[in-house]
């Protein structure tokens, strides 16, 4: 297959206001589909094999460097270039193991290269390629026809050259290999940062529709995973502790409801195999199996063009823990190591001390209390433990030897079970912790039946819409 397709990166805090005219100026010249720019169709868990696939169809990177490209920091003040866990360094390394691409840092006005010392030393060979220069108005036309003219010559078998600049000299110290008659391209950002950078802000709200549930934006971290070996052990252990970094995501403020439930219902999308009289209900936690959950997720996935799905274990168990910062303390619970409230039995948590229910409800009521009855998390996240166990989408393993750690779910093995997290108001104490894990089948009528199995869903941030969204006071 021809490489026929041009990538352009960027990041927010640096050049978002000129990146989407230049997406636009170019795909009047190749064609719109001829330009990669969105995160849009990233599937979820699969990031690297995915920024293979999409640098294999492209032969031009177009990588924008403004003022601010090298000094971008994350939320500790440490450069993001400089984390071996960054989403872009990440995706630097992958460019450079992709032969056949040519990469142009285009200077965004009168921004300049880094240096090679400001570098990581694996990411300096972007350093060897020939610059280009994009200026804003009233240059930002011709500047764009001379890129595009260099960038047909390309497209059609030779080398980018722009008439009066002369190829970068590799610094010293900069190693380029060579895979046939071609130069490996740097990738100098890329999908990772704009899905970081250009999505609503940790903490802020969403519906995608009037019947959607109310979600929030999660924001990305580390956590330790499990639990240590002087906490309770299940059959489904949760150990070893390993670390787990987790990307930005939003998660449902609230597990899904009845009511909400209905909107599919009504639809023709899901099951009509569920408790009679559901409709009335209202604000109680669907309880469903976890097929039921995969038919509600499918359903507002067709519903709104974006793609939601079940919370991963991992998802899970960080949005229960809410951790301020990676070396946060593992407690037993978000609030702490206190037992839950209903294993008292309060008419209200308040009663005893904790401050954690804002409505009244008795836990032997015999169902599970209607969502929002306990306070939110530090994620403002609400029922994360006792209300009704949760379905994720992972398959049961047994520990975690071999789990995932970049935050996705754990799909391989069989999946003639899959795993529920939090607790339901029947539990226990002990299986209401932040680490504790359940394991059912996917159909299983029984749970469902018992009023103790229910789902919150989750949706992966997009740019470029859920960004212009939000700047423009919602998120989409």
């Amino acid at each position: 297959m021809a490489r026929e397709a041009i990538f352009i990166s960027y990041r927010r805090d640096d050049t978002a206001d000129v990146a989407g005219r230049i997406c636009d100026a170019l795909a009047k010249h190749f064609g719109r589909e001829h330009i990669f720019i969105d995160v849009d169709n990233l599937d979820y868990g699969v990031f690297g094999d995915q920024i293979k696939s999409i640098l294999s169809r492209c032969r031009v990177v177009l990588a924008l460097i403004g003022p601010h490209w090298i000094d971008a920091r994350d939320e500790n003040g440490r450069r993001r270039l400089e984390q071996p866990d960054d989403w872009v360094r990440i995706e630097l390394e992958t460019a450079l193991a992709t032969p056949g691409i040519e990469i142009v840092p285009v200077l965004i006005n009168t921004a300049s290269l880094p240096r090679a010392e400001d570098l990581p030393e694996n990411l300096r060979p972007l350093l060897a390629w020939q610059a280009a220069r994009i200026r804003r108005d009233p240059d930002f036309h011709g500047d764009i026809e001379r890129v595009a003219t260099a960038l047909r010559k390309t497209l059609g078998g030779g080398g980018f050259h722009l008439k009066g600049l002369s190829r970068s000299r590799a610094p010293a110290g900069v190693r380029t290999a060579f895979f046939g008659a071609g130069a490996i391209a740097a990738l100098a950002l890329g999908f990772a940062a704009l899905n970081q950078f250009m999505s609503p802000q940790a903490g802020a709200t969403f519906r995608d529709c009037p019947d959607c549930p109310e979600m929030v934006v999660i924001p990305a971290g580390s956590f330790l995973m499990g639990e240590p070996d002087d906490e309770v052990q299940q059959l489904s252990e949760p150990s070893p502790l390993h670390r787990v970094h987790v990307r930005r995501f939003a998660a449902g403020k609230f597990e899904v409801t009845w009511s909400e439930w209905a909107a599919c219902f009504r639809d023709g999308a899901c099951d009509t195999d569920v408790p009679e009289g559901f409709q009335n209900w209202g604000n109680r936690p669907a309880e469903v199996s976890w097929n039921q959950a995969q038919q509600y997720v499918r359903w507002l996935t067709r519903t709104t063009n974006r793609r939601y799905r079940l919370l991963s274990e991992a998802e899970w168990e960080y949005a229960a823990r809410a951790p301020q910062s990676p070396q946060a303390p593992n407690t037993l619970f978000s609030w702490g190591d206190d037992d839950p409230v209903c294993y008292h039995d309060a008419p209200n948590g308040a009663a005893f001390g904790y401050g954690l229910t804002t409505i009244q409800h008795r836990c032997l009521e015999q169902h599970a209390s209607p969502v929002g009855s306990f306070r939110p998390n530090a994620f403002g996240l609400h029922d994360m433990h006792g209300n009704v166990s949760e379905w994720t989408e992972d398959c049961w393993h047994r520990d975690y030897h071999g789990a995932p750690t970049d935050g996705s779910a754990w799909t391989q093995g069989g999946c003639r079970e899959r795993m529920l997290r939090g607790g339901s108001w029947r539990s226990r104490p002990d299986s209401l912790r932040s680490a504790a894990r359940e394991n059912d089948v996917p159909d299983d009528s029984e749970l469902r039946l018992s009023g103790s199995g229910g789902f919150r869903v989750a949706r992966s941030i997009e740019w470029p819409r859920d960004w212009f969204a939000s700047r423009a006071g919602r998120a989409r």
